[in-house]
């Protein structure tokens, strides 16, 4: 098989003489290289003596457009700063601040007056008033031996009758306030008594009686309630007169003093008297005038007004 694939190939035939051209040519050692032939169709190139200037030296390397870009503008920003601050050196101030020329001080001459004006006196000021709470109202002294009587209203009450009479009469007698007048809670009024010995009655618009005083015969102030104290409106619908009133304590061991006091009672068919006390819990009696016991209440917890109503 290899035999035939031989066989096959086609035989190459070879010229029977090399070209001259193509012949190599050897020298002697030793002796200098001599320049090959040039090749056919291309001319040999000039020794560089012989050739120009401008041609013999090797052309210099480009220098890029970004170099003279980037050198220009550090160039103008030195410039810039260069500028900027001669004149920030120069004018003391900001880079950006506009300048202003400073004000010129002009020196003033004072001139002596030759006549000083009159001073006027200052008209002083009259102290700010202060609230005092229930100061009595002032009234004219009274006369000689006779003495003043003060009423405070801390009730919430409004006083419409004030009697004064003396103490060996039988009757109130007048209205002190004539009728017109109130005393208005939170409010006072000072009245002038002439030299003796008197009983004083107060009550309200309904004519119930608020507080009394006995045998007065000296300056005297007559209080109605108190700040923080409550209420005990006492009626009587009995058939007898009340002449003793007592309110004490529930822890107390006794009834304790008679809140009517030895000269005062309660009209039996419809009369009243308001008294005033402190919050707590009290035990209450009332008695007829022959000390008789009426009504009585025990453990009575008093944190507001409250009213007692007394029958038979």
């Amino acid at each position: 098989m290899t035999d035939a694939l031989v066989s096959q190939r086609a035989v190459q035939s070879f010229p029977a003489t090399v070209p001259a051209e193509a012949r190599p040519v050897y020298q002697p050692v030793g002796t200098p290289m001599s320049p090959p032939p040039a090749a056919p169709g291309y001319s040999s190139l000039p020794p560089a003596a012989s050739m120009p200037a401008a041609l013999a030296t090797p052309p210099k390397k480009r220098i890029s457009p970004w170099v003279w870009i980037i050198g220009g503008l550090g160039v103008l920003i030195l410039g810039a700063s260069i500028i900027c601050g001669a004149l920030f050196l120069i004018r003391g101030r900001g880079l950006f601040s506009n300048p202003t020329e400073a004000p010129t001080a002009t020196a003033s001459v004072r001139v002596p007056p030759t006549s000083l004006p009159e001073l006027q006196t200052p008209t002083p000021r009259a102290p700010a008033p202060t609230a005092v709470p229930l100061q009595p109202e002032l009234t004219a002294a009274p006369a000689a031996g006779g003495f003043q009587l003060t009423v405070e209203n801390f009730s919430g009450y409004d006083i419409c009758y004030v009697q004064i009479s003396s103490s060996d009469s039988d009757s109130w007698g007048e209205d002190w306030l004539g009728g017109e007048e109130l005393i208005y809670s939170d409010s006072s009024r000072v009245f002038d008594v002439p030299e003796g010995t008197y009983d004083v009655k107060l009550s309200d618009c309904d004519e119930v009686v608020l507080a009394t005083a006995w045998k007065v015969s000296q300056d005297y102030t007559l209080t109605v309630g108190g700040v923080g104290l409550v209420s005990l409106w006492v009626k009587n619908d009995s058939s007898k007169e009340i002449c003793y009133v007592f309110v004490s304590p529930t822890t107390a061991d006794s009834w304790g003093d008679d809140w009517l006091g030895e000269s005062e009672s309660i009209e039996s068919q419809g009369g009243q008297r308001i008294f005033f006390l402190n919050p707590g819990r009290y035990d209450l009696l009332t008695q007829d005038c022959d000390g008789n016991d009426l009504v009585s209440e025990f453990d009575v917890d008093f944190q507001s007004d409250l009213d007692w109503t007394i029958t038979d």
